[in-house]
């Protein structure tokens, strides 16, 4: 077991992604003169007034501090464990906007009056970071990320709505929105789509000798969404064809949606799905499911 005050100990905590306070530094039984020598060794880096890193520290975590805040936001819910849509830059929360650092692809964040907190971690909690989100960015990606923070356990519904009441007004849509089904991004954003275009559907449908299928729409149109860190295997792609070759089989209409279609061709490809929606391709149940529907009400009758 690391001894305190040794570089190991502070190594051994994940949680804080390489970069650390002087008061943590302090916990770890690092003395201000021992500071003092590790960075002049090298084995740590001074990356503003009060905080260091260790050269191994995550690259955005240390940016972020460097930049004169915390990371928060998208980039913190994203190494919480949620899935994160893309282009939504570093976020950096401080005090105040004016003490972040201006640079390419940072935007800074700040809460202010009752929901001010100070910043006491290099990474903001879950709390925090998805209030920011749903306080100052847009519905869909606020969604997308509460969706995932739920789906994947980083918070419940209680904490959800305790953050929906502290964002005020913005976070009023989102609530509405949520669906902590969703087991990806691009499924939270197609299913955003669908709302917007008023088509009924059933999330994470079950359906006998192939198991859940992310949308059934109607009775028979089955939408299977890819998200950008599936098929990473041959045999994931095998048995994703086997099961769409299962659903043809049985009657179903199919369509499979790719990561980059979702995300960057939605309202392109989405007429794929309204074209089969307007030829009412979608509203009857797969013949296989009528003929046993008849040979049931059949059985019935003779008994």
């Amino acid at each position: 077991m690391p001894r305190p005050g040794s570089l190991s100990a502070m190594t051994a905590q994940p949680t804080y992604y390489g970069v650390f306070s002087t008061a943590q530094l302090g916990s770890f039984g690092q003395t201000r003169a021992n500071i003092t020598q590790l960075t002049k060794a090298g084995k740590i880096i001074r990356l503003r007034n009060g905080w260091y890193a260790l050269p191994n520290a995550d690259n955005r975590v240390a940016r972020a501090v460097t930049l004169g805040g915390a990371l928060t936001g998208p980039s913190a819910l994203r190494l919480h464990g949620a899935w994160t849509p893309p282009n939504l830059g570093l976020n950096v929360r401080a005090s105040r906007h004016d003490r972040v650092r201006k640079t390419l692809n940072v935007t800074s964040h700040a809460l202010r009056g009752e929901l001010s907190r100070p910043i006491r971690t290099s990474v903001d909690d879950v709390f925090t970071a998805l209030l920011v989100t749903i306080r100052d960015f847009d519905t869909e990606s606020a969604v997308i990320l509460a969706d995932s923070a739920l789906q994947r356990g980083l918070i419940s519904s209680v904490e959800l709505e305790h953050i929906i009441s502290l964002a005020g007004p913005v976070g009023r849509p989102v609530i509405r929105s949520v669906n902590g089904k969703s087991e990806s991004g691009t499924e939270s954003r197609f299913r955003l789509w669908l709302d917007r275009k008023g088509i009924k559907y059933t999330v994470q449908s079950k359906i006998p000798g192939v198991g859940r299928v992310d949308f059934l729409i109607g009775k028979r149109l089955v939408v299977e969404i890819d998200s950008v860190s599936h098929h990473t295997s041959e045999e994931s792609y095998r048995n994703d064809r086997r099961r769409d070759r299962r659903l043809v089989r049985l009657g179903y209409v199919v369509i499979r949606l790719t990561y980059e279609e979702v995300m960057f061709e939605l309202d392109s490809v989405g007429q794929d799905v309204m074209a089969v929606i307007r030829r009412d391709g979608h509203r009857y149940p797969p013949r296989s499911l009528r003929v046993t529907a008849g040979k049931t009400a059949r059985q019935l009758r003779a008994a």
